[in-house]
């Protein structure tokens, strides 16, 4: 008994988040500490589909997963309000340049926009015995047009986004499992208008997404150890070109941008009361943005380092009231931000560093109720308990059925 108080205070005096994936009910309850096994994995890895075949969940304002094993070796699922692959860490990234430069660019075609596009994931997984493949595949797009015509000219204008890309993953071992995987996506943008007078014509001079991980599972006596890194590269840049007959064509290229994304943790989880778990982990976080105009010979680039601890524990009874199942969960986070900016001008240069932040210790609470093949989550925010009849609110909500 005294050795577990011991472990529990452990575990509550230390506080990792995932930055770049969404979560549901549960991993928010658990301070987003994600190296314990939940069906969010198929975000990160779309070969852990193994682990949860034949299990649907409707996370409100976040994923909405959905697998079903065809049979022992293949299985199907579907991904749902996943969000936009790309970074939107920082103020400027593709989205927020690229949809202006064409906005601004091709007149009078309506604005495109893709920040209101939650276009689902189809995802596959192959069992092979010792390897597991799974295929996260997705294509993100939105499209304008504009036609206008009278009796002197005819004007058309389109524009259009589009992101195709898949992610595979791989999964080897059971007990000691490790997983690996490859992600490649081609974001474009491209507009076009064309008039009795002339032709302009904006969008992607290049533009590629690059995705790389491996994760490792490693049991070590009553615990489980948990290492793994994500790397996310993106690379895009455009050009204008404006044709007015006979002979007169402008042509010209915008600053070149590079965006990385690069997560490190580690972290132990394992057993504890008759049906719990606890977990402790931290997570390195490593985020840039970079800007580079050749023509100007000026480079620019933003950088934060984020430090982030979490713990968490879950208990779990059965048969309890009317549930066959009742879990109580818990966790506390913390994050310590260093923000970093360089300029380059010529021969001048400028680096600032900024003081580190550190936030906020963050708690968490959720409960789980199953009965049958139904299970209810709910991700609960003390902070904001109105009244002893109403009590607090629930922050996030996820539904999940077992067929």
């Amino acid at each position: 008994m005294f050795k577990r108080l011991i472990l529990i205070c452990i575990v509550l005096a230390f506080s990792a988040s995932a930055q770049f994936y969404p979560y549901n009910s549960r991993m928010a309850s658990l301070a987003e500490t994600f190296i314990i096994d939940d069906i969010n994995d198929v975000l990160r890895y779309a070969a852990y589909m193994k682990n949860y075949e034949n299990d649907l969940q409707v996370t409100f304002t976040s994923p909405i997963i959905g697998i079903k094993a065809i049979d022992d070796g293949l299985r199907l699922g579907v991904i749902g309000n996943r969000g936009l692959m790309l970074s939107q860490r920082f103020a400027q990234n593709f989205y927020s340049t690229a949809v202006p430069f064409i906005n601004e660019s091709i007149d009078p075609v309506p604005d495109i926009s893709i920040s209101n596009q939650w276009i689902p994931h189809a995802i596959l997984g192959v069992d092979a015995g010792i390897l597991t493949l799974g295929f996260d595949v997705f294509f993100e797009y939105a499209r304008s047009r504009y036609n206008y015509k009278d009796s002197v000219q005819e004007t058309t204008a389109s524009a259009s986004i589009h992101n195709p890309g898949v992610l595979a993953s791989a999964l080897f071992g059971k007990d000691f499992q490790i997983a690996a995987k490859l992600g490649v996506a081609f974001p474009r943008i491209s507009g076009k208008v064309e008039s009795n007078a002339s032709t302009i014509e904006a969008g992607s001079d290049k533009g590629a997404f690059l995705e790389f991980g491996g994760e490792a599972g490693i049991p070590i006596s009553a615990v489980k150890l948990s290492v793994g890194v994500d790397l996310i590269l993106e690379k895009y840049a455009f050009e204008f070109s404006e044709e007015t007959p006979p002979a007169s064509k402008v042509n010209a290229t915008t600053d070149e941008f590079t965006d990385t994304r690069t997560a490190i943790y580690a972290g132990v989880h394992g057993d504890i009361f008759t049906n719990g778990l606890w977990a402790a982990q931290y997570t390195l976080n490593l985020l840039g943005h970079t800007s580079k105009d050749e023509d100007s010979k000026t480079k620019g680039r933003q950088s934060e380092i984020v430090h982030t601890f979490s713990v968490c524990l879950e208990n779990g009874w059965d048969n309890l009231w009317i549930f066959d199942k009742v879990y109580a969960r818990g966790g506390m986070k913390m994050n310590l931000r260093t923000p970093y900016t360089y300029d380059e001008a010529g021969r001048a240069e400028r680096k600032t560093k900024s003081q580190t932040e550190f936030n906020q210790l963050e708690p968490s609470v959720g409960l789980g109720i199953q009965k049958g093949v139904f299970t209810l989550d709910l991700n609960i925010n003390l902070g904001q308990w109105d009244n002893l009849v109403t009590g607090p609110k629930v922050s996030k909500v996820t539904a999940g059925l077992l067929f």
